[in-house]
């Protein structure tokens, strides 16, 4: 399957309007502002894939979004590394920044989730979607 075509739909997950793959994002380069929402395993693939929000062209950022995009990092770093309690932290500074930002408001609905289960020791950060 066209792993463009599987972001498209991951965009409803997140509340973002334009995700792209890593490949994607590296082959922009310096030419776009980007943040990493997360590394996701879609339907019908076996290994996960960051994924990028397109933010403004370079140097397009206004303070607000830079903050944002510092917020969700530091919240995505204490994720993948299981302390829940920091990346909640973090998203929610994100949401003080951009209350309706929708990559916050979903992972901070999955660290509820995971707050209740028992996070396996090979556990690493990475989302599997069952929907297109």
């Amino acid at each position: 399957m066209n792993l463009a075509s599987r972001l498209e739909g991951v965009n409803k997950v997140y509340g973002t309007r334009m995700l792209v793959s890593n490949a994607t994002a590296h082959a922009a380069g310096a030419e776009l502002e980007m943040r990493e929402i997360d590394r996701v395993v879609v339907l019908g693939k076996t290994e996960p894939e960051a994924v990028y929000e397109v933010m403004a062209r370079a140097g397009g950022l206004t303070p607000a979004q830079t903050a944002l995009r510092t917020h969700c990092a530091e919240g995505l770093a204490a994720y993948r590394l299981k302390q829940l309690e920091a990346a909640a932290h973090a998203f929610e500074a994100a949401l003080q920044v951009a209350p309706d930002d929708g990559p916050s408001l979903t992972l901070l609905k999955r660290l509820d989730v995971l707050q209740t289960a028992e996070l396996m020791d090979d556990w690493d950060g990475a989302w599997h979607l069952d929907q297109k």
